[in-house]
Formats: C-alpha cells, structure tokens, sequence
C-alpha cells in the first residue's frame, strides 16, 4: 500500500494564524526567550513540524491522505508541538556537555535533552489519541445512515 500525502499550502492568511497559534501554545517569542533575544522556532521549523505531523495523523488507521486543513486543529497543535520538541531534543543532546560536580564547572544552558524528549513524548501521547478518537468518530458517524439492525426485519405480528 502507497501512502501519499498532499502538499502543504502555506501561503494564506489563515495558516500564518496557526502558525502565530503553535508559537503562542509553545510560549516561543522573544520575550519569553532571555537567552536568545529571538525565537526558538524558524517559520521554516514549524512548517516542517507541520508538514511531519500532518504525516503522522495520516498514518493513523484508517489511512488517509488529508492536508492541513483537514486535520483537527488540536491534533495539528499537539503533532506539530511533538515534532518541534523532538527536534529540540536532539539539539540539546548533540550540545550538551556533561561537566564534573566538583563546584569548578558550570552546568551548560543545553542539558535539557531528557526534558524536550519526556514533553515529546506527552504531546505525540495526546495528538494521537486525538487523532484516534477523531477518526473513530468519523467511522462511526459514516456509518450510521447504512447500517440496519435484523429486528428491522421482524414483523410484530406471527404469520404461521
């Protein structure tokens, strides 16, 4: 079986507010970020987030090749956060430097790995289960106008 997935359009209005919406539930701005005096997450990262995220949601059974926009947006917010976390969590883990405790070192600002990778865990937990429920609800609501019970059938008067 070929999963294929649609391109992702990111050239509207609508999805520069999700985009503003990931930053915000990440609480990245500058501000928020003293030692980087900026963002921590490029448009570009959170493209990405998204477009694996929409990916994943696609994957859930029953295989779909929806964009977007037809994800339900506290998934998308929950995929596309956990792919942002892992992606973090690998940059912690490939600067971190481990130092001695003998009070001589400083514990480097990059020791956060486990921490990105446990929050990764968390959000990928919740987006899926989402995603889950979501298409079970689909399933569920398509079939209601087909399927029939038996008793539907059965007359209430006996003919013998």
């Amino acid at each position: 079986m070929t999963v294929t997935g649609s391109p992702l359009d990111i050239s509207d209005d609508e999805y520069e507010i999700f985009r503003d919406d990931v930053r915000m539930l990440l609480r990245d701005r500058a501000p928020n970020n003293l030692l980087l005096n900026d963002v921590q997450f490029t448009n570009g990262d959170i493209d990405r987030a998204v477009k694996f995220a929409v990916g994943e949601y696609n994957l859930v059974s029953p295989v779909t090749t929806v964009g977007w926009r037809l994800v339900p947006e506290p998934v998308l917010f929950l995929l596309t956060a956990s792919y942002l976390m892992l992606s973090e969590s690998f940059l912690q883990l490939r600067n971190q430097v481990s130092v001695p405790t003998d009070g001589l070192g400083v514990i480097g600002i990059d020791d956060k790995s486990a921490q990105y990778a446990q929050m990764r865990s968390i959000l990928k937990e919740e987006g899926l289960n989402g995603a889950k429920q979501f298409k079970v609800q689909q399933n569920l609501e398509s079939a209601y106008g087909s399927l029939s019970s038996g008793y539907a059938h059965v007359s209430r008067f006996r003919n013998n």
